[in-house]
């Protein structure tokens, strides 16, 4: 089972991706959030709960299919020589230095391929910050993606593994060991923490330091970027649909696109059906409803930009 206090000291193999900014989901930022106990850890979702209660069913599916007799490890612990090396490995093979990893995929099938060590970069990360620790030369993923069992090989590189290596031992020196936060990433839990964070502020609009000025200028560049790319879509997105017309679609054998009707869907008019009903009541009667039922919807900061370029 993982440790999280044990955890909450260096960095364990799912969090290196983060680090290493490959990791759709999460960034630097929202690790060292993590480690130093600014953001609330979210409750594990009803699909989380089942996949770690199937890992080792899975495990043991994979003795099975290879052949190969296994331990159960599931232990969080540290590496003897760098303290902030942490792994908490699934399970490993008893009669090579082979170790077994379990996933249970239930959606974005896409991330995981045919080929042999064709799986998402987080995966494959975390399973070579664990043959570093274990100075193991294998590492399987035994993946149920879906309804189809697939063992996928990962093979120890040195060279990638003393990246890997040097860069999160960076993040621990400079990140973990004192207050210095890395730079902020696009993740979810780095936003939510940056709203709540700094709710309030002054009136000040101040002119700009040297390296703000330099991400603005950034900024301005991504916008610009974006929009173009958003006009590009939209100019194919018209060009397709008026190709496809009357039929629900068209595809290739890479890919499928649909432009399908929405099911009709009821609803009701709550304000409207609120005051119908409050006909009849008195303004005493309908101040008494207001007040019991009123709450307030608080205010929240928001990103207006101007580029005074293009005035």
């Amino acid at each position: 089972m993982l440790d999280h206090e044990i955890r909450a000291r260096g960095v364990g193999g799912s969090e290196v991706a983060a680090i290493l900014g490959l990791d759709s989901r999460r960034d630097a930022f929202s690790v060292w959030l993590d480690k130093k106990g600014l953001s609330e850890r979210e409750p594990p979702t009803p699909l989380m709960h089942l996949g770690k209660l199937m890992e080792k069913a899975i495990a043991e599916y994979y003795s099975i299919a290879s052949g190969r007799p296994i331990e159960w490890i599931d232990e969080t612990r540290v590496h003897p020589d760098r303290p902030w090396h942490i792994y908490t490995v699934d399970a490993l093979c008893t009669n090579e230095l082979r170790g077994v990893d379990a996933k249970l995929v239930l959606g974005a099938y896409h991330e995981w391929g045919d080929d042999p060590d064709a799986v998402p970069v987080r995966v494959n990360l975390q399973a070579r910050w664990y043959m570093a620790a274990l100075e193991y030369p294998y590492w399987d993923i035994m993946a149920v993606v879906g309804a189809s069992p697939r063992i996928y090989t990962i093979r120890r590189d040195l060279e990638i593994e003393d990246a890997v290596l040097r860069a999160v031992e960076n993040f621990y020196t400079r990140h973990l060991l004192t207050n210095e936060p890395p730079a902020p990433g696009p993740s979810p839990a780095t936003t939510r923490y940056l709203k709540e964070r700094f709710r309030d502020h002054s009136a000040l609009v101040r002119t700009a330091s040297p390296a703000e000025a330099e991400l603005l200028e950034q900024y301005a560049q991504a916008r610009q970027e974006f929009s173009e790319v958003e006009k590009a879509k939209q100019t194919l997105t018209n060009q397709l649909c008026l190709a496809i017309a009357g039929d629900a679609g068209v595809r290739t054998d890479d890919c499928t696109l649909t432009w399908k009707q929405i099911k009709d869907s009821e609803g009701v008019d709550w304000p409207k059906l609120a005051t119908k009903l409050m006909e009849g009541f008195t303004d005493e009667r309908r101040g008494e409803l207001m007040d019991a039922h009123a709450f307030t919807k608080f205010g929240y900061r928001r990103i207006h930009f101007t580029d005074r370029r293009k005035d």
